[in-house]
Formats: structure tokens, C-alpha cells, sequence
């Protein structure tokens, strides 16, 4: 069952500086860089996409060939990033969920650049031309890969975004679960103390007269 909670009245200024870290790091600061010698090749998050499905990209850049995969990831990269303003627009206590996207996207780009590096080998018949020459693919290809991943690094962009969706997955989980947490009652001291009818003060003196 979703518990209902009053929407926060504005934004406030962490949760705002993350998003636009993010963002900033996302679309304006490289993510990875492939360098050798004095040539370099930046490669920003909203890219990735491209990447993974074309590794060799990391070397050439992302061009326009494959625009309709950046677009397609770019637009969920702001998905992600919008979605972070839903605990003020909806007053579910799940919207607060939603600041966990961008990490939660980061990771699994992160995992498939590690898995999807490397290329599984393709199998053939031992004792044949074919297999040879496959196996002999294989081998450079192992290698190339592992050139290329050595002589890849995380840019400025990794790490600034990294830092703002941590912060920001972090105060969303706290926010998650202090919204799960009953609020505390009164003590019975506290409630037998303000239900005590009082005594007037008529009466007190009226008593006072009657002793004298």
C-alpha cells in the first residue's frame, strides 16, 4: 500500500545541484578517453550507447552515422534526470525512488563496458584452414582488446557524475525510508497532564473561605 505525503513546498539547493552536476557531466564533460601517443579520443555519457553496440568507436568517435542511437540515449538521460523532480510532483512516498535513476543508469553502462568489452571467441574445426584463421582472429582480437582497454581512462565527466548521483541516490533512500517511519506518539504523562480539567478558581476560594 502507498503511503501518501504532502509534496515538498520547493526544491531544495542539494538536490538541485546534483541534478545539474549530473547533467553537466553527462552532456558537456567527457566520460571515457582513449589516448596513444599525442592523439586523444573523448567519448560523453550520452554517447555510450553507440559505444557499446560498436566498441572500435572508442577509437573514431561517435559520428553522425549514428545518430538515431544518441538521440534514442539521450533522451533517456533526461528521462533519468526529470524523474528526480517526481517527489515534487506526486505525493507518493515511492516518487522518491525516482533519485536513484541516474545511478542506477550509470552502473549498467558501467557493467556493460566491462562485460561487453570482450568479445566471446567463435568456434571451429580444429583441423582446418577455417579454424586457424578464426582462431587466429580470435587471438588479435584478445589482444586489441586489451590494448585498447589499457589505454582507455575515465574522464572528468565519470567522476563528476558519479559524485552527483551517489549524493543524490543517497538522500532519496534516506528520504524513502524516513517517510516509512511512524510518527512518534505522545507520552501518557504528556496526554494525562493536558486532559486534566482544571479546578476553578471560584471554587478554590470558596474552599479557602470555608477552611477559614
Amino acid at each position: 500500500m502507498q503511503h501518501k505525503i504532502p509534496a515538498p513546498a520547493a526544491l531544495d539547493v542539494v538536490t538541485a545541484t546534483c541534478i545539474i552536476l549530473i547533467g553537466v557531466s553527462w552532456f558537456g564533460l567527457n566520460t571515457l578517453v582513449f589516448s596513444i601517443g599525442r592523439l586523444s579520443q573523448s567519448t560523453r555519457f550520452y554517447e555510450l550507447l553507440s559505444v557499446l553496440r560498436q566498441p572500435s568507436l572508442l577509437l573514431s568517435g561517435v559520428g553522425s552515422g549514428h545518430g538515431l542511437e544518441t538521440v534514442a540515449f539521450t533522451l533517456v538521460c533526461l528521462l533519468a534526470l526529470t524523474a528526480c523532480l517526481a517527489p515534487w510532483l506526486s505525493p507518493r512516498r515511492s516518487a522518491w525512488l525516482a533519485g536513484t535513476l541516474p545511478l542506477a543508469l550509470m552502473l549498467v553502462c558501467a557493467l556493460a563496458l566491462y562485460y561487453g568489452g570482450s568479445s566471446w571467441p567463435v568456434d571451429a574445426a580444429p583441423d582446418s584452414l577455417r579454424g586457424h584463421l578464426i582462431r587466429w582472429g580470435n587471438q588479435s582480437m584478445q589482444w586489441a582488446t586489451g590494448e585498447v582497454a589499457q589505454r582507455v581512462r575515465l574522464g572528468a565527466g565519470a567522476y563528476l557524475g558519479l559524485f552527483g548521483s551517489v549524493v543524490l541516490a543517497g538522500r532519496a533512500a534516506l528520504r524513502y525510508r524516513a517517510m516509512a517511519l511512524p510518527a512518534e506518539p505522545a507520552s501518557s504523562a504528556d496526554v494525562s497532564t493536558s486532559n486534566r480539567p482544571g479546578r476553578p478558581e471560584s471554587a478554590f476560594r470558596g474552599s479557602a473561605h470555608s477552611a477559614r
